[in-house]
């Protein structure tokens, strides 16, 4: 059985005045906060063609070019001129391993995630974190879909058949919303959810000693706090 890492760039981001944060420095960091840790494989999809190096010096990488559909034209409204997220969800079909480690551009590996795997679920996943000032320390309902590992299998990209469904009948954004969604109709599939110290969303969400943190995700964070 094959396991690796997954990272997904389509927008490098940091290409104009607004931008205040870039995708590719996000991901260059990342990666070399994750490789202190972990010696399994990086696999990097992304549809740049100048994409030949990122910067890493790390015989772990393998970068793969990929056709990304649906990309919007049209700018996110957001404070920190993120792009839109969607145009993910169809590449959670063609996953590169066996068992997947997926994760986003924005996160601080603070150890090894490979110790997470394990052959007992489909999709292990952490929750979200509310961003609502007054309700920061609070857990949401939903799962947080920039960090998951992936056991490849029937149930699994059932999951993301009906996320890709939902998405283009609904026109969602958003590949966090329409997974989510996709959960409320897919029945048999076996989700582990992990603790939140391996998906820190924000220096106080939740609230717990910087000590304990195994991942931090979230942009312009603090690489030593």
């Amino acid at each position: 059985m094959s396991q690796g890492i997954l990272y997904i760039l389509y927008d490098k981001g940091g290409q104009s005045p607004a931008s205040k944060f870039c995708y590719l420095e996000e991901l260059k960091r990342s990666i070399g906060s994750l490789v202190k840790f972990c010696d399994l494989p990086i696999t990097i999809y992304t549809n740049k063609d100048d994409l030949t190096s990122i910067g890493i010096e790390s015989e772990q990488v393998t970068i793969v070019k990929k056709e990304i559909g649906n990309l919007p034209e049209e700018k996110r409204e957001d404070p920190i001129h993120r792009g839109y997220s969607y145009p993910k969800l169809p590449l959670f079909k063609d996953l590169p391993y066996d068992t997947t480690i997926f994760l986003d551009a924005d996160t601080l590996l603070l150890d090894d995630p490979s110790k997470l795997i394990s052959e007992e679920y489909d999709l292990a996943i952490c929750r979200e974190v509310r961003f609502k000032w007054k309700k920061r320390h609070e857990l949401t309902k939903d799962f947080n879909t920039g960090f998951f590992i992936a056991n490849k299998g029937e149930r699994y990209n059932n999951l993301i058949d009906k996320a890709i469904e939902l998405m283009e009948r609904h026109e969602i954004k958003c590949d966090q919303k329409a997974i989510n969604r996709a959960v409320n109709y897919v029945y048999d599939i076996n989700i582990m959810l992990l603790p939140q110290k391996w998906n820190v969303r924000g220096e106080h969400k939740p609230p717990m000693p910087p000590e304990e943190h195994k991942m931090r995700h979230w942009h312009l964070f603090k690489t030593d706090g």
